[in-house]
């Protein structure tokens, strides 16, 4: 396993409208906002576009959305070889009684609305690029050293995690724009 250490930077609250391209709308954001590291939770519905289940790059492989699915999706952001940002999106969505999920390899369009939070990663090190093997990007962690904590630092991260978490939580009692 390889690792690189960050810290959460700016969190912001995004308010999708139906026909925006929720990958190709967050990865405009991130490079207006400075953002090279994130991580995406999307909720909401989606109405067209398709997934990708299955290791390869083969259209077999692919699902096509034809109709509105509810749904969430995660994501992981980071810059790709040339400084763009490039969003990982992985979703599971609903419609009726079906349900898919996979890799949201291609546009997908937001349809009736949906929302997400973007947390900011800062002093991470790491990159996006084209894995051959699986036909999809992959996030590449800058390795760092493996350095042993004491019970003190040890306090301090849960103290941190703690203050993070109450910083995240106050995000909730906020209004959308």
């Amino acid at each position: 396993m390889k690792y690189t250490e960050g810290e959460i930077g700016r969190v912001f609250v995004l308010q999708f409208e139906e026909g925006d391209d929720l990958v190709k709308c967050t990865e405009d954001f991130a490079a207006d906002n400075g953002i090279a590291t994130g991580y995406l939770n999307f909720t909401g519905m989606l109405g067209k576009g398709s997934l990708k289940a299955g290791i390869g790059a083969a259209d077999s492989d692919k699902i096509s959305i034809d109709a509105t699915y509810e749904g969430s999706a995660i994501g992981l952001l980071a810059v790709n070889g040339e400084g763009k940002p490039t969003l990982h999106l992985n979703g599971v969505l609903g419609h009726g009684s079906k349900v898919v999920g996979g890799y949201m390899s291609e546009s997908v369009t937001v349809s009736k609305g949906g929302q997400a939070i973007l947390y900011e990663i800062t002093g991470a090190s790491c990159t996006q690029s084209q894995d051959d093997t699986t036909g999809r990007t992959a996030l590449l962690a800058k390795p760092q050293e493996t350095k042993k904590e004491s019970a003190t630092s040890d306090r301090f991260s849960a103290r941190k995690v703690n203050d993070t978490n109450s910083q995240i939580l106050h995000l909730f009692n906020c209004s959308i724009n």
